[in-house]
């Protein structure tokens, strides 16, 4: 009997995806997680970092914000003196 005209692409005579063993595959994902986790502990890192730079800057933008702060009330004393 023919087949009303479905026909699924990619099954039939199609390409055929060539997998490893059962006991192979089991290596390969627990080397994959294991990668997975690496990289993922290197971004949190990275992540860690800039975070710990932005802090920096900050404070480093008050000091200087309130070092003029400081310095213009000086100013305002020695004028008023």
């Amino acid at each position: 009997m023919k087949k009303c005209g479905r026909r699924r692409r990619g099954v039939v005579g199609g390409p055929r995806r060539i997998l490893p063993p059962p006991h192979l595959e089991k290596r390969v994902t627990e080397e994959e997680e294991e990668e997975e986790e690496e990289g993922e502990e290197e971004e949190m890192e990275e992540e860690e970092e800039e975070m710990e730079e932005e802090e920096e800057m900050e404070e480093e933008e008050e000091m200087e914000e309130e070092e003029e702060e400081m310095e213009e009330e000086e100013e305002e004393m020695e004028e008023r003196e």
